[in-house]
């Protein structure tokens, strides 16, 4: 399952590491998860999964692992392998990211 973190300011982002607990009423159960990257807009949101999408189906296509998908969007965006991460890019970034894969891919 996919969660979704909300930031006090409005922002979003994915959680993990549900933990169910009951809730003070003891009747309803609260889901916890675990807050993973960095709080974004809307719009950035829709970026980050557009940028997953399209480099998923290069992926695809070129036969590319992980690894290779990420040390790719890690050279289109600038950054070390280990920052470049889809919960921690901005639009920018995202809009690089998804130029340098729709290279690649049939979409």
């Amino acid at each position: 399952s996919v969660y979704n973190y909300q930031c006090v300011c409005g922002c979003l982002h994915s959680a993990h590491q549900v933990d169910l607990r009951l809730g003070h009423d003891l009747k309803r159960r609260i889901a916890c998860g675990k807050p993973m990257g960095i709080p974004c807009s809307q719009l950035c949101l829709a970026m980050r999964h557009k940028t997953h999408e399209v480099m998923a189906q290069a992926m695809e296509i070129q036969n590319w692992s992980k690894g290779d998908a990420y040390r790719k969007l890690a050279e289109a965006i600038g950054a070390k392998q280990n920052d470049a991460h889809m919960a921690q890019m901005g639009i920018e970034n995202c809009r690089k990211g998804i130029k340098y894969f729709l290279q690649y891919a049939d979409i």
